[in-house]
């Protein structure tokens, strides 16, 4: 963990040191999480002016703070013209105290899993630093760095992105030495335009990589070409079908996945305690980083058959009464929610879908909704509920099995009356964009005594 004098730390941000010089140990960026003896960075955002917390921190017991204002605080400042731009150059600095091999990973799905994949992958044998949650911009990729420290053997770092550019910042921060891109697909299209920028921006994390760096690419992607020039001279590890790790013999049932992994010739037996082929994958493009670190086969597989779940992305949630639910409320993009359907579709007894909104698809939003519609009704899922202004659009293809609500608490209570009245086995499916709040429907689903799966 970070730990210097203040004194220090304003040198290295180019700022001034008002008050008491201290010596801190970590950072924070919310007085809510805040533990004592942290530097806090007060950071403004959209809707939010942390300057204005200043003696919530200093409650907190906090060290210090990095401010680009001057307030009445007691709390020792260090004053910079932009403590955002200060988080990031300090987070930089800290990293390049640490010799060791980073992976960064990125993608339009499945990073957490990849991430938390790899993760478990080194924790059966090594030490490494890995992005806790979905700390992936350039405020999370700092206060994922700032925990590391010399008992750490590898850093896996999760790096997302909203527009141009992102993936080469974060790259600049963390200085990876081999790069994964899960895939590409329509997601950010606000920020982005077009998926052809995303597969470029995602491909900055190639392009972020030193000339002897690594990237694991998936070979089954539409923009593989275009990574693999973008990698020039650099190693490129394909995988997927026809790479250099795939999966062959694939069993895919609810709760398990089995398949052999063949990787550079060699080929092991993997069983995956997940749901969606989806996860086939995600796990192959670990292996592929792990392999370039130089992991042992078996340790690729006992890793890969402990690794936790990432939470909110279908976890399986089973009520006594026959009622399951998969949630997979974190996030929401076409491919992903395509994939979660897949997944519904194969549990027994009856299917039902709650799906909200998925955010920032730009004009062709309509039409990628209308195709999830049509998804769900072709893998024969039972009802259909929407919520969002875009959704409806998928009621409209799936047909008359399909209602459509105009609030959360309209919705919830209909769906609460409908699994009463409903006998017999029944896994509902939970699937939308953050900004839906899908967890309130979750959450009114626990109704009764449940266990996790």
């Amino acid at each position: 963990m970070i730990s210097m004098r203040l004194s220090e730390a304003a040198d290295l941000l180019g700022g001034r040191l008002i008050g008491e010089d201290r010596q801190f140990e970590g950072v924070s960026t919310d007085t809510r999480s805040l533990t004592p003896g942290e530097l806090f960075f007060a950071l403004k955002g959209p809707r939010f002016d942390a300057h204005d917390l200043l003696d919530d921190a200093l409650k907190k017991s906090a060290i210090g703070a990095v401010s680009s204002k001057l307030g009445d605080s007691r709390l020792p400042i260090i004053k910079v013209l932009d403590s955002r731009a200060g988080l990031v150059d300090l987070a930089q600095n800290w990293r390049g105290r640490f010799e060791l091999p980073v992976v960064g990973i990125t993608g339009s799905a499945g990073k957490t899993s990849v991430k938390e994949m790899l993760g478990s992958i080194l924790e059966q044998n090594k030490k490494p630093l890995v992005t806790l949650g979905n700390l992936n911009n350039d405020i999370g990729v700092p206060l994922t760095l700032f925990r590391l420290d010399s008992s750490h053997n590898y850093a896996v770092i999760e790096m997302g992105a909203s527009n141009p550019k992102d993936i080469e910042k974060l790259c600049a921060i963390a200085r990876p030495k081999i790069g994964v891109i899960t895939l590409c697909a329509p997601s950010h299209l606000d920020g982005f335009g077009d998926v052809q920028t995303v597969a470029r921006t995602k491909g900055e994390i190639i392009t972020g990589l030193p000339e002897d760096g690594v990237v694991v690419i998936n070979n089954e992607d539409f923009f593989r070409d275009l990574w693999i020039e973008m990698a020039g001279e650099r190693q490129v590890v394909r995988f997927g079908r026809g790479g250099d790790i795939y999966a062959s013999d694939i069993s895919v049932v609810p709760g398990k996945i089995n398949f052999k992994m063949s990787i550079f010739g060699a080929t092991v037996e993997i069983e995956l305690n997940r749901r969606g082929a989806h996860h086939i994958n995600n796990a192959l493009a670990a292996s592929g980083a792990a392999y370039v670190l130089g992991i042992e086969l078996k340790t690729i597989v006992r890793g890969l058959e402990s690794a936790p779940e990432a939470k909110g992305r279908l976890n399986f949630l089973r009520q006594k009464n026959g009622l399951s639910i998969l949630n997979d409320t974190y996030n929401a993009n076409p491919v992903s929610t395509h994939a979660a359907i897949d997944a519904l579709a194969l549990e027994k007894g009856a299917r039902w879908m709650v799906f909200g909104d998925m955010g920032e698809l730009g004009a062709d939003s309509p039409a990628f909704h209308a195709e999830v519609g049509d998804h769900a009704a072709n893998a024969l899922v039972d009802r259909l509920y929407t919520i969002g202004r875009a959704s409806r659009y998928a009621s409209d293809t799936f047909g008359t099995r399909a209602r459509h609500f105009e609030t959360s608490s309209s919705l919830i209570e209909s769906l609460l009356e409908d699994v009463e009245k409903f006998k017999g086995p029944l896994t509902i499916l939970l699937k939308a964009s953050r900004s839906m709040n899908l967890e309130l429907v979750a959450d009114a689903l626990r109704t009764r005594e449940s266990t996790e799966c």
